[in-house]
């Protein structure tokens, strides 16, 4: 499938609207072959995001990306879980990463916080708070938006899967 025909599959979605998908799909791009293998995977990285925002921008928007999912990955017992690239399926790890970026962008304090404290180790919080604030602007330069994520979706997202004892 090439990049037009990508992008018409991904705007008629009905899982995600389209900026968020082209996101997504760039992170898991990234995240295609590990170790990382640098430069490979950006220029992947960047064809997605050639039509999405044009070929000058997708090189900023693939580098922000590319050194805000390191800042992320820095500190953390396990890599940042994706789904392979072209699933329509979000796991958690991706959904919380989409809703850092949308509440950066949209002023949810509360949802930043949240998705923060989950994706990174304690010491590491500033500087990806930083490096995703730098994500959202050039998202921003591009006139690309993300939806509103409330923070009781990420609370919801977050404690799915969790069993709290029960007293008997």
């Amino acid at each position: 499938m090439n990049n037009l025909e990508w992008n018409q599959h991904c705007a008629q979605s009905a899982v995600l609207p389209v900026c968020e998908r082209i996101l997504l799909e760039g992170c898991r791009s990234l995240f295609k072959d590990k170790p990382w293998s640098g430069e490979c995977l950006q220029e992947r990285t960047r064809r997605i995001f050639d039509e999405f925002v044009g070929k000058k921008a997708s090189h900023d928007l693939s580098e922000h990306l590319l050194v805000h999912l390191e800042c992320l990955n820095h500190g953390r017992v396990y890599p940042i879980r994706t789904y392979p690239t072209g699933c329509e399926f979000i796991c958690r790890d991706e959904a919380v990463f989409l809703g850092l970026i949308a509440g950066i962008q949209n002023g949810n304090a509360t949802t930043v916080a949240l998705c923060l404290d989950y994706l990174c180790c304690p010491s590491c919080v500033q500087q990806s708070r930083q490096t995703a604030e730098n994500l959202v602007a050039c998202l921003s330069r591009c006139k690309k938006y993300l939806l509103p994520v409330p923070a009781n979706v990420i609370r919801d997202i977050l404690t799915r899967g969790i069993t709290t004892p029960s007293l008997h």
